[in-house]
């Protein structure tokens, strides 16, 4: 058996304070226009990164955002 998948793209959107607003995968973000890639592999921590691509969940229990892009890097606020 060949192995012929493409990697899966991670995604990121930030706000005006680099915190990170959104994140998904190129399995369901279609138009990743606006979007910022992050990361790609293979597996579910790519394809299901909105549930276990990050530790924390984006917002805490005041809603603040948990997650901030600087640098390159994904950084906890």
């Amino acid at each position: 058996m060949e192995f012929n998948e493409q990697p899966i793209n991670v995604y990121i959107k930030t706000n005006y304070l680099n915190e990170i607003t959104d994140i998904g995968s190129s399995v369901f973000i279609t138009d990743p226009y606006n979007w910022t890639m992050i990361d790609s592999g293979y597996g579910d921590i790519y394809s299901h990164a909105k549930a276990q691509y990050l530790e924390k969940p984006l917002t805490n229990q005041f809603g603040r955002y948990n997650y901030r892009y600087e640098n390159g890097q994904i950084v906890e606020n």
